[in-house]
């Protein structure tokens, strides 16, 4: 039931998402599955394209690759929020000042693990650094966490934080779930 009613409310969003970027660009021809045929066409006019594809290119996310295209892509969501931010920097605060640091897309944020480091949608990186991360529909469909054993290094590097131990409550209801027979486990 629960993964039908996700399976529903992702594919109502598309829907809605890919009826607001058809009414936003109407010269845009977007297919079935919401993609337009360029990156370029899912962003903003008024972006710094060059600057932001700069960013795209040097993080690993292949954004550029297809995934940008799409109308519920979290990228696009965040150059088209943020974005315009990189030409022109309005007075507003940000962190308790009102300058605003630079602001770079797709930023790859090493953590000591070795792997492929995460990548963050934006950072704007200052005295008091703001990263953000968006998940515009990848919430909606149900998958497991699923943390490589090099994540336990961050225990004995970091030691304790409250979201580790986030971290291993979650592991531990998930290991107590499917140990019972339950239809959602």
């Amino acid at each position: 039931m629960a993964a039908t009613m996700s399976g529903r409310l992702r594919d109502h969003s598309y829907a809605a998402l890919l009826a607001g970027a058809r009414e936003a660009s109407p010269s845009v021809r977007y297919d079935q599955k919401g993609y337009a045929p360029q990156w370029e066409d899912n962003l903003l006019g008024c972006l710094p394209l060059a600057d932001i594809a700069r960013d795209l290119y040097a993080g690993a996310g292949r954004e550029l690759d297809g995934k940008l295209c799409a109308a519920h892509s979290s990228a696009a969501l965040v150059a088209n929020t943020f974005g315009p931010r990189r030409t022109n920097l309005p007075r507003c605060m940000w962190g308790g000042s009102d300058r605003l640091p630079p602001l770079r897309f797709e930023v790859i944020f090493p953590t000591g693990l070795g792997r492929m480091p995460p990548h963050l949608d934006l950072l704007a990186d200052g005295d008091l650094p703001v990263a953000v991360e968006s998940k515009f529909t990848e919430w909606m469909e149900r998958k497991p966490p699923v943390f490589s054993p090099s994540h336990k290094q961050l225990r004995r590097s970091q030691g304790y934080s409250p979201w580790f131990g986030q971290v291993r409550q979650g592991a531990t209801f998930r290991m107590r779930r499917k140990s019972r027979s339950t239809p959602w486990a």
